[in-house]
């Protein structure tokens, strides 16, 4: 019994530990230093792989950095886990397919979202977006 106290109590650590690494991240992201805050989030998704969040800016930090591809793995995996996470996971799903020229996987990705959320107004621009 000692033992579940102390490994919840270590678990706690960790998620403290994640929180603050996806918090430092978000930070370097909005300074534009995608490198470091990919680094961050990679080291909050190991302190707890629960991290949603985590995943999702990390996944934001690599589509600025020009790697759609590990965006899209990234926001691939939150929707596996949560399918009703934000919305713009959505819009910017599809623009990860779409810079992998992907153009049929970008509108099947915000179809999805318009059926899930007919007045998700991002979407049909997205959508919009695509072909022009």
């Amino acid at each position: 019994a000692a033992s579940d106290v102390y490994k919840r109590q270590d678990n706690s650590f960790e998620i403290n530990k994640s929180l603050d690494f996806t918090e430092k991240g978000k930070a370097l992201l909005n300074e534009k230093d995608y490198q470091r805050a990919i680094k961050l989030f990679t080291q909050a998704i190991k302190a707890n792989p629960k991290n949603l969040e985590a995943t999702f800016y990390k996944g934001v930090a690599e589509l600025d950095n020009q790697n759609p591809y590990a965006a899209a793995q990234n926001f691939n995996k939150i929707l596996e886990e949560a399918p009703n996470f934000k919305m713009p996971i959505y819009l910017l799903l599809s623009i990860a397919y779409n810079r992998l020229n992907n153009t049929e996987m970008a509108l099947k990705i915000l179809t999805d979202a318009l059926i899930r959320q007919p007045k998700y107004i991002e979407g049909y621009m997205g959508r919009a977006q695509i072909f022009f």
